[in-house]
């Protein structure tokens, strides 16, 4: 991942999804005050189907823990993409 650094972080203030790589996204947004607000996601998919998981505001998690987090994300989607596939073949075979 090298997508951004601490200082592109700190000085973008162009509105909508930045990527780091690997699902990792800074995401700003135009706040009520005039200024923006910006905030980590984690974009995944699971059963074909595209989910996004707040990681924390940019204020409370840096892009160094946003990374580390992002990281655990993977590990555990695809775990639970597994059960879930495993979960339906169960259920397939007893009907």
């Amino acid at each position: 991942m090298s997508g951004l650094t601490a200082l592109k972080v700190k000085r973008e203030t162009k509105p909508g999804m930045h990527g780091d790589g690997n699902g990792l996204y800074l995401q700003i947004t135009p706040s009520k005050s005039g200024g923006v607000s910006k905030s980590w996601l984690y974009r995944y998919k699971v059963g074909g189907r595209s989910r996004k998981l707040g990681l924390g505001s940019l204020h409370t998690v840096s892009l160094a823990d946003a990374r580390q987090k992002a990281v655990v994300r993977v590990g555990c989607c695809w775990a639970v993409t597994i059960l879930l596939r495993r979960s339906a073949k169960q259920r397939l075979s007893r009907d």
